[in-house]
C-alpha cells in the first residue's frame, strides 16, 4: 500500500524522465519521430498521458542525451 501523502499535500502530476547511452547518435532526419514513438509507448504501458507537448534537445554529449 502506498504511503499516504502528508495533509494538505496532493499528487497532481507524475513525471516520466529517461536517461539513455546511445551507442550510435540517431539518424537525424528521423530522431523526433524514433524519439515521439519510443515516449508514446512508453506512456501507453506506464497508463500515463501526455501533459503537452514533446520537446527534444540535441545532445552535444552521448553520454548524456537531451
Amino acid at each position: 500500500m502506498a504511503d499516504k501523502p502528508p495533509e494538505g499535500l496532493v499528487l497532481r502530476h507524475e513525471l516520466l524522465i529517461i536517461d539513455a547511452n546511445l551507442v550510435a547518435p540517431l539518424d537525424t532526419a528521423r530522431a523526433f519521430h524514433t524519439t515521439q514513438n519510443l515516449i508514446q509507448d512508453l506512456l501507453s504501458a506506464l497508463g500515463m498521458s501526455p501533459l503537452g507537448q514533446l520537446e527534444t534537445y540535441p545532445a552535444t554529449d552521448l553520454r548524456a542525451p537531451g
